[in-house]
């Protein structure tokens, strides 16, 4: 049983039928480092980037649940539980930042070849950009050498599309900062992001 059924549940207990929205305020993956706690099982921050994406992807999925929200954004100093942030204590990004400004999720990713597959993600600074923006889906071929992007997607919210790939490699999204956008910070302009690379194989 998912949550969106047990808060169901609940207000049928008491009587009542109505769904009501289910808020994510507080999500987050605590890593090992900086959390080394002997007594605790903490994931890298490489499992928590993959298990970030995978989660807000099944929220997407979820019509019951209305909101996802990343806690938290930087480590607190020193040994401390919430070590769940995207940058460490000390300001350094962690894996897990472009794994949130840049999430990306294949459902699948092992299959044959010719087979069209779900690329899901978003480029999560393009809902602020000013007129059209689009998405990057990079490809680069056994793991090495040079990206290609093998598809544009016309994106300023998350996007689901079917992609085949030739052969086994990596996967990533890639975003440009639009020029002229007064609104962004200086140095950002034109400037070209990515997301964490996903591995695929085909058989």
């Amino acid at each position: 049983m998912c949550s969106s059924d047990l808060a169901y549940a609940g207000t049928r207990a008491w009587g009542g039928g109505r769904r009501y929205p289910i808020y994510n305020d507080e999500f987050g993956w605590i890593t090992n480092p900086p959390n080394n706690n002997p007594k605790r099982r903490y994931v890298s921050p490489a499992t928590a980037a993959l298990y970030m994406n995978w989660a807000e992807y099944l929220t997407w999925r979820n019509p019951d649940i209305a909101s996802y929200d990343q806690y938290l954004l930087q480590d607190p100093p020193g040994h401390y539980p919430f070590s769940s942030g995207l940058e460490t204590a000390k300001g350094k990004k962690k894996v897990t930042y472009n794994a949130f400004r840049m999430p990306i999720y294949l459902p699948t990713t092992t299959f044959s070849h010719n087979q069209a597959v779900t690329v899901w993600g978003e480029a999560r600074p393009a809902r602020y950009g000013r007129g059209a923006q689009t998405v990057e889906i990079q490809f680069q071929a056994g793991g090495k050498g040079p990206w290609k992007t093998v598809r544009t997607v016309a994106s300023a919210t998350y996007f689901s599309v079917r992609q085949k790939f030739p052969r086994s490699g990596d996967v990533r999204l890639a975003y440009r900062y639009p020029n002229g956008d007064q609104l962004l910070p200086p140095g950002l302009a034109g400037q070209v992001i990515v997301g964490r690379s996903q591995h695929i194989t085909v058989r």
